[in-house]
């Protein structure tokens, strides 16, 4: 049944996808296709106001595949359905598969989460280290496992590297654990 559910996921998101790159996807083109690995931390990234970890994933893209709408675009995709089984985990995890099933689903058909997923830029690679950090936190919650532990700490140093956005995360991580007396 995931299978199924991912694959529409896919599909829903390839629809369009080799549109005209706008402004914002133009440049991270432009600038990860011309500059070196060590310019996109340490120059690119300081005026961008974005931290580096996505551009880095589309510099290797295009490297390796080239530059078409479709190529620079296939993170995000990918990313983006990898976000929907994330969320099928946390569900399951949550409640129980059916749940996970129904979560899924809606995530996979989100008309927003899709949009976002089509675009040559960092927030569905976000998105997918969020829902990650999430999962490893609501493990660690209900079984304290030193895996979890390396997961939980690996997904959300990245998720730090994607966007400043999932920065609030972790005062939410704090909160909930104040909240159930777990600090």
């Amino acid at each position: 049944m995931i299978i199924i559910i991912l694959t529409i996921a896919f599909v829903l998101r390839l629809i369009n996808i080799n549109q005209s790159l706008w402004l914002d996807e133009g440049i991270n083109v432009i600038f990860a296709r011309a500059l070196s690995y060590k310019d996109l931390i340490f120059s690119y990234s300081v005026g961008d106001f974005h931290p580096p970890f996505y551009h880095l994933i589309l510099k290797t893209a295009i490297e390796i595949f080239g530059s078409s709408e479709l190529i620079v675009r296939l993170p995000s995709i990918l990313f983006g359905v990898a976000t929907v089984y994330v969320t099928y985990l946390i569900a399951r995890k949550l409640y129980d598969e059916k749940t996970g099933y129904i979560a899924s689903t809606l995530m996979a058909t989100a008309p927003l989460h899709i949009y976002y997923s089509q675009e040559a830029r960092m927030y569905s690679l976000a998105a997918f280290f969020t829902s990650l950090s999430v999962f490893y936190f609501i493990s660690i919650i209900k079984k304290d496992r030193l895996v979890y532990w390396i997961g939980f700490i690996l997904s959300t140093a990245l998720m730090l590297y994607c966007d400043y956005l999932p920065y609030l995360m972790l005062p939410i991580y704090f909160l909930f654990l104040a909240y159930s007396k777990k600090i």
